[in-house]
């Protein structure tokens, strides 16, 4: 009867200290967890530093579905701190202000609501084998737009930037895009109205 008992309390001392052993096991395992999601963390953190890269929480400015004919579909373009960011359906571009050598805006002529909103690269985007050193974007003339400009707080460099510029920013769609190009640092000579 002694032994029986002395096996049963045994047989619970070690099931006391599986699990012990299990719960610590699982809390070193969560601690792991949480110092490898938190190197990851500060890891992308410092790849969008070093790449200046901005995400569209970041957006300044947005201008919703604009035609694009190069490369086609519906797009909506972002004005972001240093570049622009147009998403589309089926594409993702990010496009460096600086990579941005001319502005064309053109009307169509056979179209007179029509105009044309060109962007000239410097380093033209790639999707699969096609290369593509100018973006097209129609614009009806007569569309009205109105955005709210998302300046962040304590961004002196943005401030600077878009200084005289009215917040919310309206007018005709293509104005309001000339505006904004002519604020993030394409310079007046390099926009060309025909």
């Amino acid at each position: 009867d002694n032994k029986e008992k002395e096996k049963n309390k045994e047989n619970e001392d070690n099931k006391e200290k599986e699990n012990e052993e299990k719960e610590n096991k699982e809390e070193d395992d969560e601690e792991k967890e949480k110092k490898v999601v938190k190197r990851a963390e500060v890891l992308k953190d410092e790849i969008i530093k070093l790449a200046n890269i901005d995400s569209v929480s970041d957006s300044i400015a947005r201008i919703p579905e604009i035609q694009a004919i190069v490369p086609r579909g519906k797009s909506e373009i972002f004005f972001l701190k240093n570049s622009l960011k147009i998403h589309g359906q089926t594409h993702n571009y990010q496009i460096q202000m600086k990579n941005i050598i001319k502005v064309f805006l053109v009307p169509k002529i056979d179209g007179p609501h029509l105009s044309y909103l060109i962007l000239k690269l410097k380093s033209p985007l790639t999707q699969g084998n096609t290369f593509y050193p100018f973006l097209v974007f129609q614009i009806k003339q007569e569309n009205e737009i109105k955005i709210e400009l998302q300046i962040p707080e304590n961004d002196e460099e943005i401030e600077a930037k878009l200084e005289g510029l009215e917040n919310p920013l309206e007018g005709k769609t293509i104005d309001v895009i000339a505006q904004l190009f002519k604020y993030f640092g394409i310079t007046p000579n390099m926009i060309y109205a025909l």
